[in-house]
């Protein structure tokens, strides 16, 4: 699966770079805190995840179900960790009770196997990554990831999309929204050009919860303004990507062998997303009530 007759992309290298460095993020918001400068954006430091921004139209209640569900679950495995939490604890939002609580719940969820499926995933990206890059499947994936492997070549193949290594786990900013990301993959779509696509490896299918996160990310990613180039700490402008039609991969790290092409309607995540930014904003309006 690797490619040499990539489509090359303009180097007007945006000279703000200065060498190679590893990228920071924000200890407590979690954003960017060291991309080079952006043109016209020359004063701005910080840059938003596109994923944060992504979950702000979100509808938690499914996944906050699922949080309680594994939390009991966990203790079912583990009864002894109510234990921990003693006779002493009366109000469970005191500033001392909190803190065990949480932890207590931590462990629960961890009891539960909650990161099993992360971790598997998190691998099973890596290996696709080798895949893309070498043309060859690892020689330590396992035999399940050696099926889903096989299958996500084979699918690639059939629906004639190319993999672009170059294009692969690459930083991008969209200044006009304040928010830069990672995107997952640049592929070229036989006759339709180049697309956004996401490799997912969760057990549901892409949309059942996450419709309007994915249609967001893929959507500013899509209209991203520049691409990092790490080795220069540089900006370099943008492939011209599909700004209508993104893609997602879908290989559920707990189903081997499975995969499915999902298409992802961006001109709607980016209506989406300008109405995210707008209520991000809205969050921070002061005097909305005040005391008479």
């Amino acid at each position: 699966m690797t490619y040499t007759d990539e489509p090359t992309v303009t180097q007007g290298v945006i000279p703000n770079g200065g060498g190679r460095r590893e990228i920071e993020y924000h200890p407590v918001y979690g954003g960017y805190s060291n991309l080079p400068p952006v043109p016209g954006w020359e004063g701005k430091t910080y840059w938003t995840r596109t994923s944060t921004l992504a979950k702000t139209l979100d509808d938690v209640w499914n996944l906050r179900q699922w949080d309680k569900r594994m939390v009991v679950w966990g203790i079912k495995q583990k009864p002894e960790l109510l234990d921990l939490i003693g006779n002493r604890i009366k109000d469970p939002n005191g500033k001392a009770a909190k803190g065990v609580l949480e932890a207590v719940a931590t462990r629960a969820m961890e009891e539960a196997e909650t990161h099993k499926g992360a971790d598997a995933g998190t691998a099973l990206h890596d290996q696709a990554e080798i895949l893309d890059a070498t043309g060859s499947i690892p020689v330590d994936a396992t035999m399940d990831q050696v099926r889903t492997l096989t299958a996500y070549e084979i699918g690639l193949r059939r629906q004639k999309i190319r993999i672009l290594p170059a294009f692969t786990e690459r930083v991008v900013i969209c200044p006009e929204l304040g928010v830069a990301g990672r995107i997952d993959r640049i592929v070229d779509d036989f006759d339709q050009g180049l697309k956004i696509g996401d490799l997912k490896s969760q057990k549901w299918e892409p949309g059942a919860y996450d419709s309007l996160a994915l249609s967001i990310q893929l959507s500013v990613y899509a209209r991203a303004s520049y691409m990092l180039d790490a080795e220069s700490w540089t900006w370099i402008p943008m492939p011209e990507v599909s700004q209508d039609e993104g893609l997602i991969f879908w290989v559920p790290s707990t189903r081997p062998g499975v995969f499915e092409v999902y298409t992802v309607d961006l001109e709607l995540g980016w209506k989406f997303a300008r109405a995210s930014t707008q209520l991000r904003m809205w969050r921070y309006q002061k005097d909305i009530v005040t005391k008479r």
